[in-house]
């Protein structure tokens, strides 16, 4: 019994050697990718050089990762992040893509980030790779200024897309939206003059358009000559647009 027995574990040794011989010859000339995600929510402002998104940075594992070679040999797509697990790859010249949205949605959650990096995979190496993808679309919020504030109260606003799609703000509601790149966005708004309690509206008016990858403003103000003439800024000094408030009669038929 004791001379099969050990007939048999030479065997069955022998057997683990070839097939470990096996995985050294697939994985001669291959590599591995290590990725790191950093989502970056730092993007440019109309008024300044950068400003923070005021979101939480997405999670690295929601993102959708795309791996994929020059001539089209290898195309990797993984729906999330968190589902890649390293595959060995031929040594070579890659390209890594991180995605997370849907650019044609529109609403305070409809963030899109992407971001690309271009890397080598070389044979039985782990090639560290970090991607930082940025904001795609465009990102937009309301403000009003402090002469607004006394000249007006119970101010009330819509901004309207291309698509249609129309957003609800207020001085204090505080939220940002986030939009197709390119849009063109309308305003139009409601208020009441503080010193008389006359109800006025604000026609719809052309702003401007989005811009992707940048924190647009809506700068809301009443002008100081009198009339509480609205003045709208999307950024900068240059595209302010002018709003003549009209007053609306109470007893239109009397």
């Amino acid at each position: 019994m004791k001379k099969y027995s050990l007939i048999a574990a030479i065997w069955w040794g022998g057997v683990a050697f070839l097939s470990g011989c096996s995985k050294e010859a697939e994985a001669d000339g291959m590599g591995r990718a290590d990725f790191a995600c950093l989502p970056d929510i730092a993007v440019e402002e109309m008024t300044r050089a950068t400003a923070q998104l005021p979101i939480e940075v997405p999670a690295a594992a929601d993102f959708k990762l795309t791996v994929a070679n020059a001539d089209g040999s290898y195309f990797e797509e993984y729906e999330h992040f968190r589902d890649y697990d390293q595959p060995l790859m031929k040594n070579g010249e890659y390209v890594a893509t991180f995605s997370l949205g849907d650019p044609d949605a529109e609403n305070s959650t409809a963030y899109c980030f992407e971001g690309s990096t271009a890397f080598k995979v070389t044979a039985n190496r782990t090639t560290p790779v970090t991607v930082c993808p940025k904001l795609t679309n465009s990102a937009v919020r309301l403000s009003t200024t402090e002469w607004f504030d006394n000249y007006y109260s119970s101010a009330e606003f819509t901004v309207t897309t291309a698509s249609g799609n129309s957003f609800h703000f207020t001085p204090t509601s505080g939220q940002t939206i986030f939009v197709k790149a390119g849009t063109t966005l309308k305003l139009k708004g409601s208020a009441v003059k503080a010193q008389n309690g006359v109800e006025v509206t604000f026609p719809e008016h052309t702003i401007g358009t989005a811009a992707a990858s940048a924190l647009h403003t809506i700068t809301v103000d009443a002008s100081k000559a009198g009339g509480g003439v609205l003045i709208l800024s999307l950024g900068t000094e240059e595209d302010m647009i002018e709003v003549a408030p009209v007053e609306i009669e109470l007893n239109p038929e009397a």
